[in-house]
């Protein structure tokens, strides 16, 4: 197997060459782990879009024939130098694709090639789909590189569509619609045209923004001015997209820009109607879309991974995915690895702490300067803080606790450099 690193305009023109484009479609529909985020449409799509962001690199392997028989496709951020997979986080599902006879040798090969080219880049894949192989992680260059964790994916399965006939048919729900036809007729339907998707898909990108706001304090689409023009040029790409529109009169209420994934389809970009919200426009049309797809032959409705409560009340059924990072040094591994751990546990107490009902934890601001004296002593408002202490879950004592813990070791991981595995 020849494998070699191609970037900027070389990777370029290789993209776009027909020939090229043709072996990438073959190799992504024969690898059975690959997904839409693989595939030359999605890929090619992103990297004209974001070609002043982001400069492609592709990683090739080709057969003794010629054969193209795995690739990778990437991307170098030209802001920060960072290593990313195609699409960047745009890519629900980052992996490589290559033949079942390459696949313990490949992912290797990649890693070996890139330091080459890439000696200080950390690359992390997020979500390795399910089925993608993982034995190779076993070997000992993978140990001294890689970091791999496991996450839950929620799936909606159709089955015989009882489910969602049950669910639709709940009093709640039936109320919910009564008091949308009170507004305006109600309309559930399939998007085909550009010219139609691009004037709703504007009007999506805004309340996707508030919600997104008021959740993460951020806004995608006014702080990324491409990402608006990539999901009307995706449109235009055949079978990529799933989109859906739910609308009351004349208003929009919930919008579904879905990627299809063969006999599924994956959650994409979804919003709704801030002004609607009270009716759960964005619920029913999940609904919806279940009997929508199940008429149109799709077996489930991939809710994707990321622990958001409302998928969790959707699914009926579970798999699992992997997050990969793959580091340039086994020091530089066993600090991700800590950083990982401690994000983890950091996540987890505060869950527990909003289970447990405690009230947060808030410091008074420090008594303010006295004017024209700038030698004063500063203060500290000990009794706030102090209860503030007292209001954390299991505090035996009046001392804050100690964040310092020794982070567990993941099956996959192994133990750090130089330690023995207990």
């Amino acid at each position: 197997m020849r494998i070699e690193v191609v970037k900027g305009g070389a990777a370029d023109a290789l993209r776009a060459a027909d020939s090229f484009q043709a072996e990438w479609r073959l190799l992504s529909d024969r690898c059975i782990w690959a997904t839409p985020f693989q595939s030359p449409a999605f890929a090619r799509t992103w990297y004209h879009i974001y070609r002043l962001r982001f400069e492609p690199v592709l990683v090739v392997s080709r057969d003794p024939e010629g054969r193209l028989s795995g690739l990778l496709p990437l991307a170098c951020d030209l802001e920060d130098g960072a290593l990313v997979a195609a699409g960047s986080h745009q890519a629900e599902y980052q992996t490589w694709i290559c033949s079942p006879a390459d696949a313990g040798r490949f992912p290797l090969d990649c890693i070996k090639a890139l330091r080459q080219h890439f000696p200080l880049a950390t690359l992390k894949l997020r979500y390795l789909p399910p089925a993608t192989p993982l034995d190779w992680l076993i070997a000992p260059a993978a140990k001294r590189a890689c970091v791999a964790d496991v996450q839950r994916r929620p799936l909606l399965r159709f089955n015989d569509g009882g489910e969602i006939e049950q669910s639709l048919s709940k009093s709640g729900n039936k109320s919910r619609l009564r008091q949308l036809k009170k507004i305006g007729a109600v309309e559930f339907r399939q998007i085909h045209q550009a010219a139609e998707f691009a004037a709703l898909v504007a009007e999506a990108a805004a309340f996707h923004d508030v919600r997104q706001q008021e959740l993460r304090g951020s806004a995608p689409f006014r702080n990324d001015p491409r990402k608006l023009p990539f999901h009307c040029a995706m449109l235009e790409q055949p079978g990529l997209l799933h989109v859906t529109v739910l609308k009351v009169g004349n208003m929009l209420a919930s919008f579904h820009a879905n990627m299809i994934h063969r006999q599924g389809v994956q959650l994409g970009l979804i919003a709704h109607n801030p002004s609607l919200a009270r009716l759960s426009p964005g619920k029913l049309h999940i609904l919806m879309l279940g009997q929508m797809l199940r008429e149109q032959g799709y077996c489930q409705l991939d809710l994707t991974p990321g622990g958001e409560p409302y998928k969790e009340r959707f699914a009926n059924a579970f798999d699992q995915v992997h997050t990969l990072a793959i580091y340039p040094t086994p020091v530089r591994r066993w600090m991700g690895l800590a950083r990982h751990h401690a994000e983890a546990g950091a996540k987890r107490f505060l869950k527990a702490i909003r289970a447990s009902g405690a009230p947060s934890i808030k410091i008074a601001p420090a008594a303010p300067t006295p004017a024209g004296n700038s030698t004063a002593p500063k203060t500290r408002n000990r009794p706030a803080a102090s209860q503030a202490w007292r209001g954390c879950p299991r505090q035996a004592s009046t001392s804050p606790p100690t964040p310092y813990e020794r982070p567990p070791t993941h099956p996959i991981e192994g133990a750090p450099p130089g330690k023995r595995q207990s």
